[in-house]
């Protein structure tokens, strides 16, 4: 995984735009060219170039759904891509736009696009949208104070434990099996935890009834008092004509 943030192309002294950007462009096809074929390659990054919607032009590179339209800065970017079978995956599903792009200029108020995720194309089938991830269910530890259960847990991941060869495997294997082993042993001898949130309002239902019928009382009687409109009426006048010295009586509006 590479994250990346071109220099801003701003003018300085003895410098030239052009070439700092050629300069990134080409440490980037350096670094993309180290990493083994056989490897996932997500590079993740904020180009400041924005690629269009040429889904044509550069087929296998852009897809249908591109935002706006490209510029001078996206032409390298496009040929990285294309040099090392790269696929901008921002631009492959048809999104709404406030969800494909990033941000909406105050003045033109176009939406643009300059953050990308940027992976092999022959990794497109594992990019999906997702908008939530669900979450592994919880252990229930509280089982653990009981001794058999305790015991029993002990005993079946030993069992377990016992068959799996972690010697001269890969690191993450070994890792991925150590852990799947281990919850799935939890799981099966303490159960998911079952405990959840109290519900407050239940319990103070009749107290905050009675509240809310006391206030809908108060209200109505305030409503038909005769005095309201003349009171109403005088407050106006008094903080019209003095804004600094008048503020309103806390026993009326209650």
């Amino acid at each position: 995984m590479l994250s990346e943030f071109p220099p801003k192309l701003v003018r300085r002294p003895l410098t030239n735009p052009n070439e700092t950007k050629d300069k990134f462009y080409e440490d980037l096809s350096c670094v993309i060219t180290e990493v083994p074929r056989a490897d996932k390659l997500i590079i993740l990054g904020d180009f400041n170039a924005r690629v269009g919607r040429g889904g044509v032009s550069w087929e296998g590179v852009i897809g249908k759904h591109g935002v706006g339209n490209c510029n001078n800065i996206s032409l390298l970017l496009l040929q990285t891509c294309a040099e090392h079978g790269l696929l901008i995956t921002n631009t492959i599903f048809n999104l709404p736009t406030r969800n494909r792009t990033l941000w909406m200029h105050r003045h033109s108020k176009h939406w643009h696009l300059i953050d990308y995720v940027i992976i092999r194309k022959r990794d497109r089938q594992d990019v999906r949208v997702t908008k939530t991830m669900k979450a592994p269910k919880r252990l229930n530890i509280g089982k653990q104070k009981d001794s058999n259960v305790k015991q029993l847990f002990t005993d079946t991941l030993e069992q377990r434990l016992d068959p799996i060869v972690l010697q001269g495997k890969d690191i993450e294997e070994a890792w991925t099996a150590l852990r799947v082993t281990l919850y799935d042993t939890a799981m099966e001898c303490l159960g998911p935890s079952t405990k959840k949130h109290k519900d407050w309002f239940d319990e103070n239902c009749t107290e905050i009834k009675q509240l809310l019928e006391e206030k809908h009382r108060v209200y109505k009687a305030h409503l038909t008092d005769p005095q309201v409109s003349f009171k109403e009426g005088q407050t106006a006048d008094c903080t019209e004509h003095h804004p600094n010295e008048v503020a309103p009586d806390p026993g009326f509006l209650a």
